[in-house]
């Protein structure tokens, strides 16, 4: 979220967002900034692939002239760590969802929900590449990177539970993060001229 977070009880406001937590709905709000629409109908689009899937919200109404969803509330609250249990139920949702064809740019543990059952859900689709056919080199690209953060979660909480392949993948997926940084480095510098 930004810098400029406001929160006050169940209402998150921030530069681009004003969400509001009810008991039943969540309503999420998408503040005019520069990629505004683009965010709206990602999550939009994203939700409505996801529909069929638990543990993910329900999207119960769109309202397009004002950029504001209307989605189910999940129960539980952002997670702070995560149990083995929470990350094999959660990489099951993560699979799920890339088989809906939907694939998270990152996942942090924020969006991560986890009830008082210990059940896990995932809220936050904003950000996200859609499947547009089976082997585009973008989603097959889309699907690595939502692997990633994945893996992330498990290394930063339960570092026990990656194998050695894992551990490989992640090292190989840091060295290539790493070289692409100089060219987003770079890009920023310029941009900055």
């Amino acid at each position: 979220m930004s810098a400029n977070k406001q929160v006050i009880g169940s209402i998150y406001n921030t530069e681009k967002m004003f969400l509001r937590i009810g008991e039943h709905l969540v309503t999420k709000h998408f503040k005019k900034s520069s990629d505004y629409l683009k965010r709206f109908d990602l999550e939009r689009r994203s939700l409505l692939r996801l529909k069929q899937l638990d543990h993910v919200p329900d999207l119960v109404r769109v309202v397009e002239w004002d950029t504001t969803l209307h989605l189910s509330r999940l129960p539980g609250v952002s997670a702070t760590s995560l149990t083995a249990e929470n990350l094999i139920d959660l990489e099951k949702i993560v699979e799920q969802m890339l088989i809906a064809g939907v694939a998270r740019h990152s996942m942090p543990i924020r969006d991560v929900l986890v009830d008082e059952r210990g059940e896990v859900s995932l809220v936050d689709f904003e950000r996200s590449t859609l499947r547009s056919f089976r082997w585009s080199p973008i989603w097959l690209i889309a699907t690595k990177v939502t692997r990633y953060h994945f893996l992330k979660l498990v290394e930063h909480h339960q570092p026990q539970m990656l194998t050695a392949d894992q551990c490989e993948q992640l090292r190989k997926a840091v060295a290539i993060r790493r070289y692409f940084l100089v060219f987003r480095k770079l890009r920023d510098f310029i941009r900055r001229r």
